[in-house]
């Protein structure tokens, strides 16, 4: 099944070379992308969403995604709940550490 994703990932319901890193417990998660699309970058991580699959890519490698997650809690745009794990305290895109319920 095709998707539409937004920047280089592979227009694919699911893709072997794609590694999750998180789990939001609802399906949805961050993904390590290990094969992109022309444009990509090996590394590069994603938002995927188990209904529609991969959405889009919220950073170039690992690093700079936990720089981005770091920023997020600290500005407050995103907060650590003891039993649902990080959420958006802001409406807003999906960024680094948000589990996607924005």
């Amino acid at each position: 099944m095709a998707t539409e994703p937004k920047g280089p990932i592979k227009p694919l319901l699911w893709h072997y070379h794609w590694l999750p890193v998180t789990d939001a417990g609802n399906g949805n998660f961050f993904c390590v992308d290990l094969d992109p699309a022309p444009g990509g970058v090996v590394g590069q991580i994603f938002w995927y969403e188990r209904v529609e699959g991969p959405i889009q890519v919220v950073a170039n490698g690992f690093v700079e995604w936990l720089e981005r997650t770091a920023l997020d809690l600290e500005s407050g745009r995103v907060a650590h709940h003891p039993t649902d794990g990080f959420v958006v305290t802001q409406d807003a895109e999906p960024s680094a550490a948000a589990d996607g319920g924005a």
